[in-house]
């Protein structure tokens, strides 16, 4: 367990890394609901000077995944809402796409956010460079995750946090 006001300094780092180009792992907030996570996270951004895009993971299906159109007899898949939106907001300064509530994705929604969130594109989409990604999910949904492979779990970084007096009282 790690204090909410120590895991953003962690977040942080993990932003700088994700805009520089470094690989780096996706932080994902997991704590108990109610506690701040989604409230400091919309404030990290807003201190980074960062446009804040923020979702949550009860958007359906075809925000993620685009929709499959044809033309002169070949299928193509448009450009997912997710990706025209946040590359859009990009335009103007470095972005932090925030998805809330991961946990209650439901098994489609989730492969397509691992795509995104892992390969920073969605159908050969890709996202700009000076764009980077944070999630954070409820500690009581600990298991929304099931029946993925480790090995891409473990692309994740799950910082579970807590807040204590001194958290709430220094904001």
């Amino acid at each position: 367990m790690i204090k909410l006001s120590n895991a953003l300094t962690v977040v942080w780092e993990n932003i700088k890394l994700q805009l520089s180009g470094e690989t780096a792992y996706i932080p994902v907030l997991r704590g108990k609901p109610g506690i701040g996570k989604s409230t400091l996270l919309k404030e990290l951004a807003r201190k980074l000077g960062m446009n804040l895009y923020y979702m949550s993971g009860a958007k359906p299906l075809e925000y993620f995944s685009g929709l499959p159109e044809t033309s002169e007899g070949e299928t193509f898949w448009t450009v997912p809402e997710l990706v025209a939106r946040a590359n859009r907001l990009s335009m103007e300064r470095d972005t932090l796409i925030f998805i809330d509530d991961v946990h209650i994705m439901d098994s489609q929604v989730q492969k397509y956010f691992f795509e995104f969130a892992l390969e920073r594109q969605l159908h050969n989409h890709r996202l700009n460079r000076n764009i980077a990604i944070v999630a954070a999910m409820n500690e009581s949904a600990a298991s929304g995750f099931e029946g993925f492979f480790a090995a891409v779990l473990n692309r994740f970084m799950f910082l579970n946090v807590y807040m204590d007096f001194e958290d709430w009282y220094l904001e």
